[in-house]
């Protein structure tokens, strides 16, 4: 269950952030802005899915996008 009683954290107190870099931009991929809103979503939530579906992207392409050789901050 997700608690809802934590209070949103701004992006200032998350730990610095790289993008991982993709090979194509597509609007409707992962870009920067969609990665940050997911670590910080992820930083809210605490949960994958959650914070995957609040950027609208799946939690399968979340779990791929971290297994990339580039992706040590994510």
């Amino acid at each position: 269950m997700i608690d809802k009683t934590r209070l949103p954290r701004h992006s200032g107190q998350l730990p610095a952030f790289t993008p991982v870099p993709r090979q194509t931009q597509r609007h409707d991929g992962w870009t920067p802005e969609r990665q940050q809103g997911f670590i910080e979503a992820l930083a809210d939530t605490g949960s994958v899915k959650a914070a995957a579906h609040a950027v609208n992207m799946t939690p399968e392409g979340a779990y791929l996008l971290r297994r990339h050789p580039q992706a040590q901050t994510f």
